[in-house]
């Protein structure tokens, strides 16, 4: 018989990793274009115009965080991942990675909020590629959230079958050895 569980769980992990592409791609797109337009006149005018002083060094500087949520966003995915396949020293790890994914859904959504919001206010501007390079940190933030609040109910939850291995325990269940009593022997 098919787990379902188990081909959820894959389909997740597999939706992840793709989500988890086009955010690499999206930062490194953005930070590109940072670095490229810290020598115009329109980048260094637009600055002026903020009463920002910007530097080739600041490009990294701006994207930092967006380099520590795609970071932390590989470790959920391969945690996921190993979930997904029933790697058993993921099954140990199946809290930590949650707490991981938890964490880094609310960074992702930050993220979303933030490229959204930078998406909206460029759209009139002359120069597209930032506007796109929003709009893919966005897609790529949002996608990861959708697949993190399908899979963290689903792995978090007390069923062994939740995240598709069969065999992780459940709280509050009783073993055949534990149920042995002294006076049983006898």
């Amino acid at each position: 018989m098919v787990n379902v569980a188990k081909i959820v769980s894959i389909i997740i992990c597999i939706g992840l990793a793709i989500s988890w592409i086009v955010l690499l791609a999206g930062v490194a797109r953005a930070e590109d274009l940072c670095y490229r337009h810290d020598h115009t006149s329109g980048r260094r005018m637009l600055l002026q115009s903020r009463m920002l002083q910007q530097s080739r060094g600041d490009c990294s500087m701006d994207h930092s965080l967006d380099w520590w949520i795609v970071f932390l966003e590989l470790l959920v995915v391969i945690g996921v991942c190993m979930l997904a396949v029933g790697n058993g020293l993921a099954k140990r790890f199946r809290l930590p990675i949650g707490g991981y994914a938890f964490i880094n859904a609310a960074l992702l959504c930050l993220l979303a909020h933030t490229q959204v919001q930078n998406s909206y206010q460029g759209r009139n501007s002359h120069n597209n590629d930032d506007v796109k390079a929003s709009q893919t940190i966005a897609a790529g933030a949002v996608a990861s959230l959708v697949f993190l609040f399908i899979w963290i109910p689903m792995a978090l939850s007390e069923e062994p079958m939740a995240v598709g291995c069969v065999d992780l325990p459940v709280r509050g269940t009783v073993t055949p050895a534990s149920t042995s009593s002294p006076a049983a022997k006898h």
